[in-house]
């Protein structure tokens, strides 16, 4: 009896020396696996994400371009190195006509984001909305929301308050873009980000039952 008890007291001893280490191990495995699950969301975004993602990346996509093409500002090229860092990491926001071309710092590093976020974003709609990316861009012209600047029938006044504002917003930088070769204004950014912005969050209100409205 004595030696049974002995031996109980001997386990219960090595078991008290083993939970620290035990529960280090898992403390360590936790952290491993938050930091690969952060990962995996990151490259591996949802429906909403990664619809930001893409369209984020499309616009850099498109004011590098523009940039490349000396076209984005009427001042010259852009430094986008100074010029995203508003002169605190670059000598000068903007270069004179004569200073364009590619520039493989600058130039190379901005497209090569817009990239990298396009492909992201491509990656999460091709496998998270049914048909795929194509079924994707289809729906950003053939879906209720247009047809609602000309009909409350389509969703009411919300949804067409949305679709009108949505539609000015995106029209007026386009136009400022194309009329002034001016794609990095801030002024233009006020007004455009504002009623995108304002048409976004009307179309994210919750409907008449309390449901949240679909942004799809």
């Amino acid at each position: 009896m004595e030696v049974t008890d002995s031996n109980l007291a001997c386990e219960q001893a090595v078991d008290l020396k083993r939970g620290p280490l035990v529960g280090v191990a898992m403390a360590d495995d936790a952290d491993t696996g938050s930091e690969g699950g952060f990962i995996h969301s990151l490259l591996n975004p949802g429906r909403t994400a990664s619809t930001w993602f893409f369209g984020l990346g499309s616009w850099i996509l498109l004011l590098g371009i523009l940039n490349v093409l000396v076209v984005a500002h009427p001042g010259g090229k852009i430094s986008w190195v100074g010029f995203l860092s508003l002169g605190n990491l670059g000598d000068i926001l903007m270069t004179d006509t004569a200073g364009q071309g590619f520039h493989v710092i600058g130039d190379g590093l901005f497209l090569g984001l817009g990239l990298i976020l396009v492909g992201i974003g491509a990656k999460g709609l091709n496998s998270g909305v049914e048909g795929g990316m194509a079924a994707w861009l289809k729906g950003l012209f053939v879906n209720d929301l247009w047809p609602a600047l000309m009909s409350t029938e389509e969703g009411g006044w919300r949804r067409t308050i949305s679709s009108w504002l949505l539609a000015i917003g995106f029209i007026f930088y386009f136009y400022w873009g194309l009329s002034y070769n001016n794609w990095v204004d801030p002024g233009t950014y006020a007004v455009s980000v504002a009623l995108i912005g304002f048409g976004f969050a009307f179309l994210a209100m919750p409907e008449e039952d309390g449901e949240p409205a679909p942004l799809d």
